[in-house]
């Protein structure tokens, strides 16, 4: 009878997790990643306002922060909180999916790439060289200029040009984990290298891949705002609410931009504090602090 080999290596992660009590600044990142999904997720509840729907273009139109529109409206008469709670779906869900993607295509390859090296090795990795080689900016905005913008397009595009960070991390500590006793024995055992692959070294070596990927989901909404910024975004995101408030209406509507700016800023900052904890946590050998 086919008996299992133990995974050895890092203690099970949400055990780890509760030392995040322990780091104040990651508490403040994770009450304002948790605070903000909420808000997303009872955007249509919580939300005044339609996003959509023009206001009185007669009485409501670039409206200051006060009153009904505690943050203002836009030249359409629109509430920008409003905007602001479903933009805030729109970019978290594509930073998420985006993110989640990109590493799923990561540690697959670069799992194949460190556990059974020679050619595979090189390929995987001479094609992460060319992906990192090609401006990130560049290569989204030629690609987009072929397709329709779309959320799934968006998220696709972006995982497919940040998939080789994830790709190297997990090659590295595959590197590292493969000679182990553990492997060894089940290497003896007759396990069939998917097996050893998938339920004994992937396992092991996912601590730097999930602080990647928190660290990532703001890097990811920043990028994705730029692109929408730039008008080939995905609609009613905060790059787009962000791009709204550009030229003529940044001095007289200041609010159109400063809100989006803000909101982008704080989340962040918030999933980079929980990545730094996360990190500190699980490799103390990287702590930022005592």
């Amino acid at each position: 009878m086919e008996r299992n080999v133990p995974v050895f290596g890092l203690p099970p992660v949400p055990s780890k997790l509760i030392a995040l009590g322990g780091n104040r600044l990651a508490q403040f990142g994770l009450a304002g990643v948790f605070a903000v999904s909420v808000l997303a997720l009872l955007a249509p509840v919580v939300a005044p306002f339609d996003p959509m729907t023009p206001g009185d273009l007669a009485r409501d139109v670039l409206l200051p922060p006060g009153g009904r529109h505690w943050m203002g409206t836009d030249q359409l008469g629109r509430d920008v909180w409003s905007r602001l709670l479903f933009g805030a779906r729109v970019s978290l869900l594509v930073a998420l999916a985006a993110v989640t993607l990109s590493a799923a295509i990561g540690v697959i390859l670069g799992g194949v790439a460190g556990y059974l090296g020679g050619w595979w090795d090189t390929l995987v990795m001479r094609t992460a060289d060319v992906v990192l080689a090609v401006p990130r900016l560049v290569l989204l905005i030629a690609v987009i200029a072929l397709l329709q913008p779309s959320p799934a397009a968006i998220v696709l595009i972006l995982a497919l040009t940040q998939w080789p960070a994830p790709a190297r991390l997990i090659r590295a500590e595959i590197l590292s984990l493969r000679d182990r006793d553990f492997v060894q024995a089940a290497e003896a055992l007759g396990f069939s290298r998917r097996r050893i692959l998938l339920r004994h070294l992937i396992p092991n070596a996912l601590a730097p891949v999930l602080v990647a990927m928190t660290l990532g989901v703001g890097h990811t909404i920043i990028l994705e705002a730029g692109l929408s910024f730039l008008g080939i975004g995905v609609p009613l995101s905060w790059g787009e609410l962000l791009r709204d408030g550009q030229q003529r209406f940044l001095v007289g509507a200041w609010w159109l931009a400063f809100f989006p700016g803000v909101a982008i800023a704080f989340v962040t900052i918030s999933f980079n504090l929980v990545g730094d904890g996360l990190r500190d946590i699980m490799d103390p050998r990287q702590r930022s602090g005592p």
